[in-house]
């Protein structure tokens, strides 16, 4: 999910935060990676354990410059915080390679989540973690497609 900025986020990656993306991302875009823990509940306002802000405007020169930022609900088990993570950090990469590939547009929202949890899905995998969040949210991505004329 992307959005804007967040009041009272703390700035506390966790060294396995960084750990689960080895791999996934390129080692020289992870320190344009910042991942920060909110200490209220984002479902309240956001409906997610988790957020992307990507803080670029849509500018391919303005991304690769920036910090991104991915926002993590406090108190998530090990296991929901490294899925959701792998999973706000797939929106970092379909953003940047969106704009590496000099294509501005946004993604449709559904497909945008769609490849974003496939993203987590294969990342969570090779790193040999649990996957059925993946199984779930994806059956209801699904559905909704398939309901679609």
């Amino acid at each position: 999910t992307t959005g804007g900025a967040a009041a009272g986020a703390t700035s506390a990656a966790r060294c396995d935060d960084l750990a689960v993306l080895r791999g996934m991302l390129l080692e020289e875009d992870l320190p344009r990676l910042r991942i920060e823990v909110l200490p209220e509940a984002m479902r309240e306002g956001r409906g997610a354990d988790g957020c992307y802000q990507a803080h670029c405007g849509g500018d391919q020169r303005v991304c690769e410059a920036r910090t991104h930022t991915i926002l993590v609900e406090a108190g998530l088990s090990p296991e929901r915080r490294a899925w959701v993570v792998r999973h706000e950090a797939a929106h970092f990469l379909l953003h940047m390679y969106m704009h590496r590939f000099g294509d501005n547009r946004p993604l449709v929202h559904y497909l945008e989540e769609g490849m974003a949890e496939l993203l987590a899905f294969v990342a969570t995998a090779a790193q040999g973690g649990p996957c059925e969040e993946f199984v779930r949210v994806f059956s209801s991505i699904t559905r909704f497609l398939t309901s679609q004329d």
